[in-house]
């Protein structure tokens, strides 16, 4: 019996050796962004110690930069039933599930990775565009809101902000966001379209026309501001939008020509 135990444990150390060889080579494969090297090495690593809680991460992070999201998920969910409350675990686990269309699964690993640590950042922001997903949008926001508390430069934050006062209705406040998000960053300043658009669906009309008429690029915008302007009597201000829109179709008649 001795002899066996001995045996048994010689081949056990052997096993963890070669994991931990495996996980070492698979480490330094992922460190040259090399994922489709570094992925049969931690399987290997994984064979040889199913319970190294670190071959499993990595293989799981491997496997989500490969696109391989399914199984991603499935082995970051093993990871975290070996060492619940992994923090990065769960951050990635979120983001995979949001980004796999399963925004009710996402929140809950993104609310604990929030409560891990408090202070950062990405898991509230990811949290919050899940809870969003979801369409509890009240929630949404006080996400969005701590995402921005902790980067007030946060573009995406500020918007996600916006989006959620608008889904509830509270334009006004909106409205303040959405110009908020477009000092922040110019890229995001189309999302003021959206503003327009429900101040167009609520029958507020002036403020749609003065949205409208910040794109004057914008041909959908634009023809919508054209109809605004008619419906309201102010055909004389309307004249430039349908000059400018004849002058469109001539440019796209003589590219087809």
């Amino acid at each position: 019996i001795g002899d066996m135990t001995t045996m048994g444990a010689l081949i056990l150390a052997l096993l963890l050796a070669q994991s931990q060889d495996y996980l070492a080579q698979g480490l330094r494969a992922l460190d040259a962004n090399q994922p489709a090297s570094a992925e049969p090495l931690l399987r290997k690593a994984v064979e040889a110690d199913p319970t190294d809680v670190r071959a499993r991460f990595n293989l799981a992070l491997v496997l989500g930069m490969e696109g391989k999201d399914t199984e991603a998920i499935a082995v970051y969910r093993t990871t975290l039933e070996l060492k619940p409350a992994l923090y990065e675990a769960d951050l990635n686990l979120g983001i995979l599930l949001l980004r796999g269309k399963q925004p009710v699964d996402a929140v809950t690993v993104l609310q604990e990775a929030s409560e891990l640590k408090p202070g950062e950042y990405r898991p509230r922001f990811f949290c919050a565009q899940a809870l969003f997903d979801t369409g509890d949008f009240v929630q949404a926001e006080r996400y969005f809101r701590e995402a921005a508390a902790i980067d007030a430069k946060s573009a995406a934050a500020n918007l996600g902000i916006a989006r959620s006062l608008l889904k509830q209705a509270k334009l006004a406040d909106a409205a303040v966001w959405f110009r908020t998000t477009a000092s922040l960053d110019p890229a995001y300043k189309s999302a003021l379209l959206e503003l327009g658009s429900e101040y167009d669906k609520t029958g507020q009309t002036a403020e749609a026309i003065a949205v409208y008429r910040e794109f004057p690029s914008n041909e959908a915008a634009t023809k919508r501001l054209t109809q605004l302007l008619l419906e309201t009597n102010n055909a004389s201000a309307a004249i430039p939008n349908l000059e400018a829109a004849v002058k469109r179709a001539d440019r796209k008649r003589t590219r087809l020509n």
